[in-house]
C-alpha cells in the first residue's frame, strides 16, 4: 500500500485552514508540530470540535492515550451526533487496551453512520484483542463486500485465518492481494505468517506465493530472501541457496540472505563456503547472536565441538534472556561432567528453543504494531469526505 505524501504549506495563525495544516502534520506524522498547530488553532477557536479531535489524534500518535480521549470526549460532549470523535475515542481506548470502551465507541460510531468503515475496522481489532476471531473476521468480511479493494481489511483478514487455522482462507486471501499489488513489498510482511508452523502443506504455499511474488517484483531482495527462508523451512537447501544467491546478487549487503546462505550450504555439507559466506556478514550487535549461532553449527559439522560450544555459548550471550541459561547450563554439566558433543549439542537445543519462544512474542509484537497501523488506516477509512477532505485524498492513496 503506497503511503501518501502531505503538501505542507504553512498558513497565516487565523486562517481557517489553519486546522488543515495541522491535520497535514498528522498524516506525516509529525505529531509534536501537529500538537502545536491544534493548540494554536483553539486558543482562538476555543468552540472547535474539529479541533479537539486534531489536538487528540497528535497526542494519540505520541503514545498519550489518556489526553487524546480526554479531548475526544469534549468533543464527544460538544456534539453527541458527530461520529468522528467516537471513532477517534475507539481508537484511544484500544490503545489503553480498554476493550469493553472501544467497541462501546466504535458501536455508537456505527449507530450514527452504518457505512462508517474505520468503525467496522476498529471492531474487527477490538474482537481480535478479546479471542473473538471469528466475530473479528465477520466484520472484515462485512468490509470487503463493499470494498473488495481495501488492502487494509484484506492484510488483517489474512492474518485472523492463519490464527484460526483455516488456511484455505488466508491462502485465498493472499491470492487476492497478490493479484490486486503485484510486487509491493507490503505483501511480504504477511506472507511470512505462511510457514510460522511445521505444516508442510503451509510452506510449499509459502512457497507458491513467494515465487509468484517474485515474478511481479523480480528485483526485491526482501522477496527473494523470504523464499529462501520458506525454501530452508521446506527442507530444500539447494532451492534455498539459489534464492539467497539471487537476493545478494540484487544488493550485495544482504545481511540476512548472507545467513540463510550459510545455513543452506552447511546442510549441504559445504562447510568451507558457508565460512566464505558468513565472513562477508558484518557482525553488527543485532545480528551477533545469529552469526554466532551459524558458526557454531558449522564446528558442529565439523566435529569441532570445544569450538562449537565457545560459538552457541556466545549467541546465547548475545541473545535476551541467554544469559539465564548460560548459569543453569554451567551448574549442570559440572555435575554432569558432560562431553564438549554433549555440551555443544544441548546448547545449540537452547538456541533453538529461544528462536522458537522469540517467534511466538515477536508475534505478538507485530498484532501490537499492525494494531496502531490499522488503527491509522481505519481512521483514515472512516472520515467522512464532507468533512475533511484532506482525509479523503488519503483515503485515495492509501487504497490504491
Amino acid at each position: 500500500m503506497s503511503e501518501w505524501t502531505p503538501r505542507l504549506t504553512k498558513l497565516e495563525p487565523n486562517d481557517d485552514r489553519q486546522l488543515q495544516y495541522a491535520n497535514s502534520l498528522l498524516r506525516a506524522r509529525r505529531f509534536d508540530e501537529a500538537q502545536a498547530e491544534a493548540l494554536r488553532f483553539l486558543a482562538d477557536n476555543e468552540e472547535s470540535d474539529a479541533a479537539q479531535v486534531t489536538l487528540g489524534l497528535s497526542f494519540l500518535g505520541q503514545q498519550r492515550a489518556d489526553a487524546a480521549l480526554d479531548c475526544f470526549n469534549r468533543a464527544i460532549a460538544s456534539d453527541p451526533l458527530q461520529s468522528r470523535p467516537l471513532l477517534a475515542a475507539g481508537f484511544a481506548h484500544l490503545q489503553n487496551r480498554d476493550i469493553a470502551q472501544a467497541e462501546h465507541c466504535f458501536r455508537e460510531a456505527l449507530n450514527l453512520d452504518a457505512d462508517l468503515t474505520g468503525a467496522k475496522l476498529g471492531l474487527a481489532q477490538a474482537c481480535h484483542m478479546r479471542d473473538g476471531i471469528d466475530e473479528a473476521r465477520q466484520h472484515l468480511l462485512d468490509i470487503l463486500a463493499r470494498n473488495p479493494d481495501m488492502m487494509t481489511a484484506r492484510l488483517l483478514l489474512a492474518r485472523l485465518h492463519d490464527k484460526a487455522g483455516d488456511v484455505g482462507a488466508m491462502v485465498d486471501q493472499i491470492d487476492a492481494i497478490l493479484e490486486r499489488n503485484p510486487g509491493q513489498s507490503g505483501v511480504v510482511d504477511v506472507l511470512s505468517i505462511l510457514f510460522q508452523h511445521r505444516d508442510r502443506w503451509k510452506y510449499d504455499e509459502a512457497i507458491r506465493l513467494l515465487e509468484s511474488a517474485t515474478r511481479f517484483n523480480p528485483v526485491d531482495p526482501v522477496v527473494w530472501t523470504w523464499l529462501g527462508r520458506a525454501r530452508l523451512q521446506a527442507g530444500h537447501p539447494v532451492e534455498a541457496e539459489r534464492a539467497f544467491c539471487e537476493a545478494i546478487r540484487i544488493k550485495p549487503r544482504a545481511v540476512i540472505a548472507k545467513i540463510g546462505l550459510t545455513e543452506a550450504l552447511v546442510r549441504q555439507g559445504r562447510l568451507e563456503e558457508a565460512r566464505v559466506s558468513l565472513a562477508q556478514a558484518p557482525r553488527r550487535r543485532i545480528l551477533a547472536a545469529l552469526i554466532d549461532r551459524q558458526h557454531g553449527e558449522i564446528c558442529l559439522a565439523e566435529q569441532n565441538y570445544g569450538e562449537a560450544v565457545r560459538c552457541f555459548r556466545a549467541a546465547l550471550r548475545s541473545s535476551p534472556g541467554g544469559q539465564a541459561i548460560l548459569t543453569a547450563a554451567e551448574q549442570y554439566f559440572q555435575a554432569d561432567q558432560a562431553t564438549a558433543e554433549f555440551a555443544a549439542r544441548q546448547y545449540r537445543g537452547a538456541l533453538l528453543r529461544m528462536a522458537e519462544a522469540s517467534k511466538s512474542r515477536k508475534s505478538e509484537q507485530e498484532w501490537l504494531i499492525l494494531g496502531r497501523r490499522f488503527a491509522r488506516l481505519a481512521w483514515n477509512s472512516g472520515t467522512r469526505p464532507s468533512e475533511d477532505k484532506l482525509v479523503d485524498r488519503a483515503n485515495g492513496a492509501e487504497a490504491s
